[in-house]
């Protein structure tokens, strides 16, 4: 048994709970079954933890709670020099779950933004939340009041038009929750991406340090042993030598050309024509350029999937899905598709054209407009594919290690055999 520290919504206050159970998963379903809204849960590691919390040690916390409500209008402290101004995804994602249940309880907006940004003084999402409310105070609607906070600190338009929806049809809550769904699952999609492209960049970075430390520092030194050899060396350790030798008279220059190299590279393919280039090179990718299109394609339907439950039109759904794409090439063909949906042409056709979907995902949708269920056809839509993407990554990643720790043992066995060949014919002549 251990104990854990609980996030919750209680009588339209947020505040924490300390809960003794076997799992996090079995605290929660304690809290729930005690009427509890639970939004985080997390395992209470001790006096060191409680004592370096800053807000408020040995205080109980349901007093925490009602201090931070009672500061509620006070402004919060100006963000640092260095802190982070936009709000990131798990940010928004705990915002959102809060909201829609301070919401669920029945309180007020400007009570429920009070409440939110009590517990963010200092924050990016608290900088955010003290602007929405004077401008919610001022007259204007929730969801005008996060649109101007799209560019500079990065609200997504998903969460902006979610919010329209759900002031407009009245249902704010399921608005909010149907958003949350939406990026939970985005961001479980990220992190199984990441995840497993973590070990194979660890091996790529760790065979490129290997192989900056054979040519920069052990070929030198059986360069300087050679040099006094008489008779002339095999083809393969003179190759080796004259690398040496470059890495000994330029070696720093040219890591310092590689590294500007670099960065140039990162700089140019980030705006313009560059990036278009990267991320046609990308696509072309045989393995690689299939998993692109493929995340693309989840995160797409999803958007137009959440939109479409909550009643935007299909024209809406194509705008956002496009501007919330991060590639140019595949956002020009999603406002294509727009444009030939506002013309009066099917979606499933206007994606053939484009060709941004395969068979299997233009059948669905070709059903879903058939039948008048088109949201929940895009909804499978981006669960099978995430499915594709998960089993396709796997493969890559199974046949890709192998293929690392091959390539490496391969190079290290040549330049060991080439650098003991001269060894070798003198033992012979021995």
């Amino acid at each position: 048994m251990a104990e854990f520290v609980c996030r919750v919504g209680t009588d339209g206050r947020i505040c924490e709970r300390s809960v003794v159970a076997a799992s996090p998963e079995v605290a929660r379903q304690l809290l729930a079954a005690q009427g509890f809204e639970v939004f985080t849960v997390r395992r209470r590691d001790g006096w060191m933890q409680r004592l370096g919390d800053g807000r408020g040690f040995g205080r109980g916390a349901e007093e925490k709670a009602s201090v931070a409500a009672d500061d509620a209008s006070k402004p919060a402290p100006p963000l640092g020099l260095f802190a982070r101004r936009h709000v990131a995804p798990s940010d928004l994602l705990l915002l959102t779950e809060e909201l829609a249940a301070l919401i669920r309880a029945g309180l007020p907006l400007l009570k429920c933004v009070d409440i939110l940004r009590s517990r963010r003084s200092g924050t990016a999402p608290g900088g955010v939340l003290d602007r929405v409310r004077e401008r919610v105070a001022a007259g204007l609607s929730l969801s005008a009041a996060f649109a101007q906070e799209h560019s500079d600190s990065r609200i997504p338009r998903l969460f902006i038009t979610s919010v329209t929806i759900g002031e407009t049809s009245g249902d704010l809550e399921g608005a909010l929750r149907r958003y949350g769904r939406h990026l939970e699952r985005a961001q479980t999609m990220r992190s199984k991406v990441r995840g497993a492209l973590l070990y194979p960049a660890a091996l790529v970075a760790v065979s490129l340090g290997s192989i900056g430390v054979l040519i920069g520092f052990v070929l030198p030194r059986f360069a300087d042993f050679y040099s006094s050899y008489d008779a002339q060396l095999p083809l393969p350790t003179r190759v080796l030598m004259a690398v040496a030798g470059l890495a000994q008279r330029g070696g720093g220059l040219t890591l310092v050309v590689l590294i500007v190299a670099a960065v140039a590279f990162f700089v140019a393919s980030r705006r313009g024509a560059g990036r278009e280039l990267r991320e046609k090179m990308v696509f072309r990718v045989p393995l690689l350029g299939g998993l692109r299109r493929l995340y693309l394609d989840v995160e797409s339907s999803r958007t137009m999937a959440t939109l479409l439950r909550g009643g935007a039109p299909l024209t809406e759904a194509l705008a956002v899905a496009a501007d919330g794409t991060d590639n140019t090439i595949y956002r020009r063909r999603l406002r294509h598709v727009r444009e030939l949906v506002s013309e009066g042409n099917s979606l499933h056709k206007s994606l053939e054209v484009t060709d941004l979907m395969d068979s299997m995902g233009l059948e669905m949708v070709e059903v879903g407009e058939s039948t008048g269920m088109l949201e929940e056809m895009l909804g499978h839509v981006a669960d099978s594919y995430d499915e594709i993407l998960e089993r396709r990554l796997n493969t890559a990643l199974s046949l890709l290690e192998p293929a690392v720790l091959v390539t490496m043992g391969l190079f290290i066995a040549a330049v060991l055999l080439s650098l003991y060949l001269p060894l070798f014919n003198v033992a012979q002549v021995i």
